[in-house]
């Protein structure tokens, strides 16, 4: 719910958010559901998470092993290549843009991430939008993996690396 008397509060700039998330349907970002107007107030009606920011749970574990690294990316990636093939760019990806869905250990919703604030967002040309977003997608198939191997693909370059010194 945002509030037109808050001299914050920017019509112009929320018009064009607005207008990007209701471009945008992936599972991996905050979906725009409806826009409510009244005299005094304009509220978004958006996906429900309440799992907090990336940010905070990184934090609150102290720590992420390399396979939750690979796992949060895998779905960043997803979303920004979606976002480019859309001729959508974010400009403002950070932890505390990339929202969890649950912060119920018990749920699937709760290792699921989602890409939020379209406020930078910007639209630019399809075709360097498609291409963007096949280069995203090349990196996600070549390096993710090696990401996920860890210490198994580390081991295994190790043995190559050996196998010709000798």
């Amino acid at each position: 719910m945002i509030e037109r008397a808050n001299p914050a509060f920017d019509v112009e700039a929320l018009r064009k958010e607005i207008d990007t998330m209701q471009r945008i349907n992936h599972p991996n970002c905050i979906r725009l559901h409806d826009v409510f107007e009244e005299e005094k107030y304009i509220c978004l009606v958006l996906d429900l998470v309440t799992g907090g920011e990336l940010f905070d749970r990184i934090i609150a574990r102290g720590h992420y092993s390399e396979k939750d690294a690979a796992e949060v990316s895998k779905e960043v990636l997803l979303a920004v290549a979606y976002l480019h093939a859309q001729g959508i760019v974010h400009r403002d990806l950070k932890p505390e843009n990339l929202l969890y869905m649950s912060n119920d250990e018990n749920t699937r919703e709760y290792k699921h991430i989602k890409v939020a604030d379209f406020g930078l967002a910007r639209s630019f040309p399809p075709s360097a939008a498609f291409a963007s977003a096949s280069l995203l997608l090349l990196h996600f198939w070549v390096l993710l993996p090696r990401a996920r191997g860890g210490e198994a693909h580390r081991a295994k370059a190790a043995a190559r690396h050996q196998g010709r010194s000798k």
